[in-house]
């Protein structure tokens, strides 16, 4: 038996004027934008130039006014392509289409695909239609004559926010690859990421093609996280890093200092002292002295009241525990009353979901254990962070691409290898939740003021199987699966509340109003089924351009 990821999807409803899919403003609003090309036939359809090809089918993005994309994968790196658009429905008959530099018989784009054999495919439906296409992963990508619009970059201020990347899964990935993660990452709000590390032989080369990366994203910093149940007791190694990296010009420092955290390591010694305190004294002191890092180590199951008084070496302390909803708000205020009184920081965690189905490596669970419920947990932990009447200086999100435990909230990439352990579904893009604190809960955090919104919202996730359903699975069930809820997680973020949402789920209908500006419904399967999501405000219907797998 197996408890899916959840897949996360969100559209776009019209507020004060600005454009959205079925909107005046946007061409052919309420008809099907699809990719076509030479390509399809490589990325697994039967032929290519087929207008009807449900592989190329575009969704509203949110990201750009009017903008459709769609991702495609299994494509031939560094081979050529053609491609265009077409709009389609029963006004148009499939005979509308988009080329390179205008309508109807323009010429084709083209574009050649980078080394990952994934791409983007985008239009502006407004205006002059531009065409882009936006590599996934590698080199290569866009030709045409069109550049994709990009943000203005992340708020800033003195607060900071970080998402933690674990190096384990990107041995494959190159210089490039990085760069377009890390633009990602800025353009939502994310000021840099918390390096995971332990003691394979390769991640420090992997590193220096990190660092190599954020050299050419301008603003954007790295740190070390040490994974200490993978390093252990070797504090060489943790020497040889900082030593290596600790000075380089995208290595993120506060109050001009280092910052270093860890994953762990609050019972080891590191073999330089008879206590925990003095071993990594020692080492920081003693074998790093003269980097004057600022240390900043996930220690949680230590007491939080007493972790700064305790363990003097520590100048700011991460908390992991970012799974439990309001115990975990409660720790929090004993890590922010604990850091005052020491004149230190705390960086609080921030987490979506926590899953994992791997008995092979002893872990097999939906976490946290003793907690009924959580989905709606991405918007409950960013909440309690944020209306904190002191919020802490540093927001760790928990992860950018942890995918065995289902936690990340990067799209899928190159990273995501179809056949290895972790990855159970190579199809559930968790995209959506990044959109939604890039839009809203990152600038909210930062500014300390709730963003004007110039678009309504609605997000919804859930996975695609039951709890109790007994699968064709070899491994034992998950612990704890019977603490998560079978229902449909829908979040809205609104300015106005004279709309009305409706969920279908295998035909059965459920309906609420909107009636604040963040409001959470998690709506119960009933049964299985595909799952639609409509929003009705007076006589106008929006939905999105395709929906979600069924819930099987």
């Amino acid at each position: 038996m197996r408890i899916s990821h959840f897949l996360l999807l969100a559209f776009v409803v019209q507020v004060m004027g600005q454009a959205y899919p079925g909107h005046p403003e946007c061409g052919w609003g309420y008809e099907q934008y699809r990719a076509v090309g030479d390509w399809a036939r490589d990325a697994g359809s039967n032929s290519n130039w087929n207008p009807a090809d449900n592989k190329g089918l575009m969704q509203a993005t949110g990201a750009t006014p009017c903008e459709y994309a769609v991702t495609v994968r299994g494509l031939q790196p560094n081979k050529n392509y053609q491609w265009k658009v077409t709009i389609a429905g029963e006004k148009s008959g499939w005979k509308l289409n988009w080329g390179c530099s205008g309508f109807q018989n323009a010429p084709n784009c083209t574009f050649t695909a980078p080394s990952s054999g994934s791409v983007i495919f985008k239009i502006v439906a407004s205006y002059s239609y531009p065409l882009s296409v936006v590599p996934v992963g590698g080199g290569g990508g866009d030709s045409t004559a069109n550049p994709p619009a990009t943000s203005s970059g992340p708020v800033t201020g003195d607060r900071f926010v970080f998402a933690h990347y674990m190096l384990g899964y990107a041995g494959n990935s190159d210089q490039t690859f990085f760069e377009n993660m890390m633009r990602l990452a800025k353009e939502s709000g994310i000021d840099g990421f918390a390096v995971n590390l332990g003691k394979d032989s390769w991640q420090p080369d992997k590193l220096a093609t990190m660092f190599a990366a954020a050299t050419n994203v301008n603003g954007f910093k790295l740190f070390i996280s040490f994974d200490m149940d993978s390093i252990g007791s070797n504090p060489s190694l943790l020497t040889s890093y900082i030593q290596r990296f600790a000075n380089h010009a995208s290595y993120y420092r506060y109050n001009n200092r280092p910052f270093v955290s860890t994953f762990a390591g609050q019972d080891n010694t590191l073999g330089l002292g008879s206590n925990v305190n003095e071993g990594w004294t020692r080492w920081k002191n003693d074998q790093v002295g003269s980097f004057n890092v600022y240390f900043c180590p996930s220690w949680t199951p230590l007491d939080p009241n007493s972790i700064y008084s305790n363990y003097p070496v520590i100048d700011c302390t991460f908390s992991w525990d970012a799974f439990r909803a309001s115990s975990s708000s409660s720790r929090d205020d004993m890590y922010l009353k604990s850091a005052q009184r020491a004149g230190k920081q705390f960086m609080a965690g921030v987490a979506p979901w926590f899953y994992c189905h791997l008995p092979q490596w002893g872990k097999n669970w939906v976490w946290p254990p003793n907690v009924q419920g959580s989905e709606d947990l991405w918007v409950a932990r960013w909440q309690q962070v944020i209306n904190k009447p002191y919020p802490p200086t540093f927001v760790e999100i928990v992860t950018w691409n942890d995918y065995s435990e289902s936690s990340y909230i990067a799209p899928l990439s190159q990273e995501v290898s179809v056949g290895k352990p972790y990855v159970y579904n190579p199809d559930m893009e968790h995209g959506a939740w990044l959109d939604m604190a890039s839009k809203y809960y990152i600038p909210w955090y930062k500014t300390g003021k709730r963003p004007q919104l110039k678009e309504n919202k609605v997000y919804w996730w859930y996975r695609i199987h039951g709890k109790d359903q007994q699968r064709n699975d070899p491994a034992p069930p998950p612990d704890q699966r019977n603490q998560v809820n079978d229902c449909v997680n829908v979040h809205t973020i609104s300015s106005t509340f004279n709309a009305t949402v409706e969920v279908s789920i295998g035909g059965r209908v459920t309906t609420f109003r909107v009636e604040k500006e963040e409001q959470n419904v998690c709506v119960p399967y009933g049964g299985t089924g595909a799952v639609t999501v409509k929003v009705k405000r007076g006589s106008r219907t929006f939905s999105p351009a395709s929906f979600g797998p069924e819930i099987q």
